[in-house]
């Protein structure tokens, strides 16, 4: 495999950790119980990850995959549906 090959599947395993974070994340986010169609996460500010953390709303498990990637598992603690935005270095 040529220089080019390595570079497309550096990519493609770059592009499928980020997919993997951005659907684990949103799972989570919308996995809450609805109300009549409304969810109650649309009616409360979004709370930083990391405040969220600290206020004991969710539980973080982060899961290093290399240098570039990683896996981060939230476990929200709370009955109510979770707004958790994530720091911009996460994208």
């Amino acid at each position: 495999m040529g220089l080019a090959g390595l570079m497309r599947n550096r990519l493609a395993w770059g592009f499928v950790g980020s997919a993997a974070i951005m659907f684990t994340v949103a799972g989570v986010l919308f996995a809450g119980e609805r109300n009549n169609g409304t969810s109650a996460a649309s009616t409360r500010e979004p709370i930083e990850l990391f405040d969220a953390i600290d206020a004991g709303l969710v539980d973080v498990k982060f899961i290093p995959r290399n240098d570039e990637q990683a896996r981060i598992l939230v476990h929200n603690k709370t009955n109510l549906p979770p707004d958790v935005r994530l720091p911009d270095a996460f994208a």
